[in-house]
């Protein structure tokens, strides 16, 4: 395959294009590709006789006239044509016309052509094909629509008012529904009106229609015509139209034969890009793409350049799960070309190549050493290759490698070096800032520009480019040009303008913000004089995290006049919007949190949901403000309930948890929409949604017992029987006792049992997962069984079933029956190194968070999912780093490294662990982290912490707390009145108690934080157990002591009087596992007793060391160490009374144990979550 792509790479497309399109286009007998479809549609047209001879007298019959518009040279010919013979012509002439002029159409429109457009004779054309738009005939339309669709995809503006295009739909629906298009006039029809943004609806019923009634009616043509189209409107497809891709894919796979390998590769990439996974009737990968996935790993080697960027082109669109050994093997190909044969790679091919490979996740792109290979050899062909040395091409490249954060030197400098030999004076905006911001010297390029005083002759939007890009360099050489720059700037009409060109540009300074500001107030005194879509769409592109504020005065000025109409409109910019950034999110929400609820058209926030995916790429940045607007629809679902099923919603789920955002608002209108379901009845496709909603903990028990009831009989998986089954005894522990659903457990465990008993490896492994998930008492039935199938055959499966089976387990099973699982935890932590090499960051963070869950506290496991977070953790992001020490937290691993590591990156750029500060402030509370690293770090990021959202500064008072730094009371001073929320936002008992005691003269703050609290304040209880053990000690000292005394709300342990000595006895559950280091609330409750007993020395008896004494004397010494002072002066010490062991219980409560530990925390984290 290598060796045949050495060839054929460099010559295959370029020897065979032309032949093959011109053969397509004249052959009715060989099938058409992709590249094909625009020109291909309409074979009947004569061809163009390219005679230089041209005449355009008035033609004397209508056969002249044909024949004369048929052969048209050019496009000025045609229109010549026309012009002199307009009066002559009927509909037929001027659709004619109008369609030998598209099709006279070859790649990008020149400006020659751009400007004939926009002549009267050429629009006297237009406005006559437009005129009897009702007597066109059938074919006539087909041509018109065509001709329409070939203006709008190049780009070029053509004088057709709405009313034109809706008499031309309406005419056609009319011929549709006279059934007097044919299926291959139908799939034209489709292909032109998804260029146009029409409805559709009815062209689809007709296709579906016929290809229910003859499969065979497909093409390789007709198929790929109608899955362009279908792609290209990806975002906005109607429930018929994913019908009709599932009658498609259904019979494409019966006809694969008939297609080449670059065929395939665009079906590939075409099916990929319908996003099927988020998407009915089937919400998953099409089987075609795994069909297809090693048909063109075999059949590469004749593969066309266009046929490998289909396949890299695909991979943007596959989940993660989809196998990448197919674009690995595509890699590796083009990159063993490049290093022992680049002469026969294009540079087209090169740079679509690096383009296409660079838009794809960072574990599907090149790696570093591989993409210095091809940036090398892109940068040996920048300064001698005009394709490679184009400015736009240059301008992509750059672009691209800032986006990536890498700095290629040899490219940067070829860009300089071409540049500085060009022989006129050239000025491009967006190259010379890449070029600075990338750190190139472009010094000497700038000087050359003044000099030639090219800077005088600048456009606006260049000359405004140009002032930023000397803001950027800050080059005291350039200092009065620079001032000038603003002066001419800000004299000039339109500032807003220019704030819009400068809010587009890569630079951001000080500087530009400043005239950024400007401009939003110049944009301000224009409300009402531009159109409303305009104006809102200006000031969202000004908008950043450093312009908001300015932002939302221009919108509390202006609210009043903030209508449904203009919030439609906001919304629209949205829509359209590229790239929706986290601050122009939060713009959007702030905006509609100032205007009633009522004005808000709730359809169209749903359309934004659907239609612009970009609104969930910034993930766990976003998760905040999109929390907001679904809150907006949850709060309103009654008005939308009826008209947006749960379809909606649940796509929107699935592309919120491909981009790892959990939203607790959008599972509450899942829960609102899926109760219309329980409540109007199930359909057929409904059991997919009902998977979802048990699998995401989104159902009770009663919704789950009527899914089951309903579906119970046409499920044929017994795993997802399992699963539904298992889901509604954890929800209702006593339907296991109901006669039915005890039947039913017992018979779909029997069913899976069975498959443990066929010795394959492979499918035992899923059946033992879901075994594994039954009710306790079925796993202790039969623990040896499960045991025994767990030892032999973990070995056979691959990383997908270990953490199947590590996923199986459920804290409601495992709570009360530890031993009983721990023989499966060991056994799967043993064999853990056998996949982890196969993990993935995502896979190792389950794994860790599922045995957390779990209470398993083996620290073997742990440390091997350290080493392997360790090695990835430049790739983890800041949410999955908040859930790892989350995880850590939950069992007490206080990794000091780790947790010092992710506080100190959220301490230095908080803006981006702005969603995910409180879990990370809570863990580390948690813990008790006090390293001196932190406590520098964190005093410096409160004196710069201005903005923080009211729960990550309750968290970061909490946390604050127990570093008991020295200015800690000014602090506080400073943070606690920001905590001005009436809204319960956690749970704070600890804090509560603290403040009441060592902050006495400051009510404030305890009010402050009861307004937010879940709870009230922690009462400090002593340990009964623990207490009576000490003093049996303490007696046999003749230590006078008391034991539960309280100190105005606390209660201490025990206190020794004589000695003004408090005992506070520290249990497993409040040290971390190392049995070493407090806790935070530990902490946190011995200063608490401090200020509660002034005068008092608080002294830490650490239970389980304790209990791990073996004899009585070194218990003695154990209380001495920690400041008890024996009275027992004879030296001889009466033990009779002291129990020479600790019962079970006695040892569970001094040492507590894991299930103790783990139930603690796992109650805590359900109240919290």
């Amino acid at each position: 395959m290598q060796s045949f792509f050495l060839k054929k790479i460099s010559s295959h497309f370029a020897k065979n294009a032309s032949l093959l399109s011109n053969a397509l286009l004249h052959s009715p007998s060989v099938s058409m590709n992709a590249s094909s479809l625009a020109m291909g549609l309409y074979d009947s047209v004569p061809r163009r006789n390219f005679s230089e001879k041209s005449s355009f007298e008035r033609v004397t019959s209508y056969e002249t006239l044909v024949a004369r518009i048929s052969n048209a040279n050019d496009h000025n010919d045609l229109v010549n044509i026309a012009t002199q013979n307009l009066s002559l012509f009927k509909n037929e002439h001027v659709v004619l016309t109008l369609r030998i002029f598209a099709r006279l159409m070859k790649g990008s429109p020149t400006a020659e052509l751009q400007e004939l457009v926009k002549d009267d004779r050429f629009k006297a054309i237009v406005e006559k094909a437009l005129e009897n738009i009702e007597q066109l005939t059938e074919y006539e339309t087909l041509d018109l629509v065509f001709s329409i669709r070939k203006f709008r995809s190049n780009r070029l503006p053509i004088s057709v008012k709405e009313e034109r295009i809706a008499a031309l739909i309406e005419r056609i629906n009319q011929f549709i529904k006279a059934k007097t298009y044919n299926f291959r006039n139908l799939a034209n029809l489709y292909y032109d009106l998804s260029f146009l943004n029409r409805f559709r609806g009815d062209i689809v019923n007709e296709l579906i229609n016929e290809i229910k009634n003859d499969g065979k009616i497909l093409t390789s043509f007709t198929t790929l015509q109608l899955l362009q189209a279908l792609s290209k409107n990806s975002h906005s497809l109607s429930q018929r139209e994913y019908i009709l891709i599932d009658l498609i894919l259904r019979n494409v796979s019966e006809m694969l034969a008939e297609f080449d390998t670059d065929q395939k590769a665009n079906i590939f990439k075409l099916v990929a890009s319908l996003n099927l996974q988020f998407s009915p009737p089937r919400y998953r990968v099409p089987y075609l793409l795994y069909t297809l996935r090693p048909q063109l790993k075999e059949s590469f080697d004749s593969a066309s350049e266009k046929g490998v960027l289909h396949v890299i082109q695909a991979y943007k669109y596959l989940p993660k799960e989809f196998p990448s050994d197919l674009i690995n093997d595509v890699k590796d190909m083009v990159l063993l070309t490049i290093q022992h044969s680049s002469s026969n790679i294009k540079s087209f091919f090169l740079l679509e190549f690096f383009l296409s490979i660079s838009d794809l996740t960072k574990r599907r792109r090149l790696g570093d050493e591989k993409l210095k290979v091809v940036l090398d050899e892109i940068a040996n062909r920048i300064t001698h290759d005009d394709f490679m040395g184009r400015y736009n091409n240059i301008q992509k490249i750059l672009a691209t490698l800032f986006d990536l954060k890498i700095q290629n030197q040899a490219i940067l400098n070829a860009v300089v070096e071409k540049l500085s030999k060009q022989p006129e004076t050239f000025y491009h905006a967006n190259i010379f800032e890449l070029l600075a911001l990338q750190k190139a010297d472009i010094t000497p390029l700038l000087e050359k520009l003044f000099e030639s005083n090219i800077v005088d002759r600048l456009d606006h939007r260049s000359l405004t480019l140009f002032y930023s890009l000397l803001t950027y360099l800050q080059n005291p050489k350039f200092d009065e040009h620079e001032q000038k720059l603003l002066e001419k700037l800000e004299a000039e009409s339109d500032l807003y303008k220019k704030g819009f060109w400068l809010a587009n540009s890569h630079i951001k300074t000080h500087k530009t913000r400043d005239l950024i500001v400007k401009a939003m107030k110049d944009l301000e005194t224009r409300f009402g004089q531009i159109s409303d879509y305009d104006f809102f769409y200006n000031l969202t592109t000004m908008t950043t995290f450093y312009t908001i504020d300015t932002a939302m005065e221009t919108v509390e000025k202006i609210k009043g006049q903030i209508d449904t109409q203009k919030i439609s409109n906001i919304l629209d910019v949205y829509i359209n919007m590229d790239e929706v950034s986290a601050d122009k999110l939060s713009f959007l929400v702030q905006t509609l949190q100032t205007v009633d609820n009522e004005a808000i058209p709730l359809k169209k926030l749903v359309k934004l949901f659907r239609e612009n995916d970009s609104i969930f790429a910034e993930g766990y940045r976003s998760a905040h403000n999109l929390s907001s607007l679904f809150n907006i629809l949850s709060k309103n679902f009654d008005k939308i309930g009826d008209e947006i099923k749960f379809q909606t919603f649940y796509i929107l789920a699935l592309k919120a948890n491909s981009h790892n955002i959990k939203l607790g608002s959008l599972n509450g209108l899942l829960r609102k929409s899926f109760d219309k379901i329980l409540t109007n009845g199930f359909q057929n496709y409904d059991l997919t949604h009902s998977e979802y909603m048990i699998e995401n903990n989104l159902l009770n028990a009663a919704g789950i017992q009527k899914v089951w009831e309903h579906f119970r009989e046409s499920i044929r998986d017994p795993a997802l029987k399992a699963k539904i089954l298992t889901a509604l005894v954890r929800k209702n522990p006593k339907a296991a006792t109901e006669e039915a659903i005890q039947r039913d457990l017992k018979e779909v465990f029997s069913t899976l049992e069975s498959k443990l008993q066929e010795g394959n490896g492979k499918a035992a492994l899923p059946a033992l997962a879901s075994l594994l998930s039954f009710p306790s008492e079925y796993v202790s039935e039969n623990k040896d069984t499960l045991f025994k199938a767990l030892k032999e055959y973990i070995g056979f499966g691959n990383s997908q079933d270990y953490l199947r089976i590590v996923n199986a387990f459920s804290w409601e099973f495992v709570k009360n029956n530890f031993s009983l699982y721990s023989q499966f935890f060991r056994e799967l932590s043993k064999n853990y190194s056998l996949f982890n090499k196969r993990f993935q960051s995502t896979d190792v963070l389950s794994i860790l968070e599922k045995f957390s869950s779990l209470g398993y506290r083996n620290i073997s496991i742990y440390n091997s999912i350290i080493a392997d977070l360790g090695s990835g953790f430049n790739y983890l992001r800041p949410d999955e780093q908040a859930r790892a020490l989350l995880a850590f937290a939950r069992v007490g691993i206080r990794h000091e490294e780790i947790f010092e590591r992710i506080l100190l990156k959220m301490f230095n750029s908080s803006q981006n662990y702005r969603e995910n500060m409180r879990t990370i402030l809570d863990s580390a509370f948690r813990v008790g982290l006090d390293t001196q690293n932190v406590k520098d770090a964190i005093t410096k990021f409160v004196e710069n912490s201005k903005g923080e959202r009211q729960d990550n500064t309750a968290a970061l008072i909490q946390y604050l707390a127990i570093l008991e730094l020295g200015n800690e009371k000014e602090i506080f001073e400073n943070l606690i009145p920001r905590l001005k929320s009436e809204n319960k936002l956690g749970y704070f008992g600890s804090i509560l108690t603290f403040l009441k005691a060592v902050y006495p003269d400051k009510p404030e703050y305890l009010e402050a934080f009861k307004r937010i609290s879940n709870e009230g304040e922690e009462k400090i209880k002593n340990v009964s157990k623990a207490t009576a053990s000490i003093a049996d000690y303490l007696k046999a000292m003749n230590v006078e002591h008391q034991e539960g005394v309280e100190f105005g709300d606390v209660k201490a342990d025990i206190v020794i009087p004589s000695k003004k000595l408090v005992i506070q006895i520290v249990t497993s559950r409040d040290l971390t596992l190392d049995q070493y280091h407090l806790k935070g609330a530990a902490i946190l409750k011995k200063r608490t007793l401090e200020a509660s007993a002034p005068g008092n020395t608080v002294v830490l008896f650490n239970a389980p060391e304790f209990v791990r004494l073996v004899d009585h004397m070194s218990k003695i010494n154990y209380l001495i160490s920690i400041g008890v002072e024996s009275n027992n002066t004879s030296g001889v010490y009466d033990f009779s009374h002291i129990k020479t062991e600790a019962t079970e219980e006695e040892e569970g409560e001094l040492a507590q144990p894991e299930k103790v530990e783990v139930e603690a925390t796992e109650e805590e984290d359900q109240k919290k979550h």
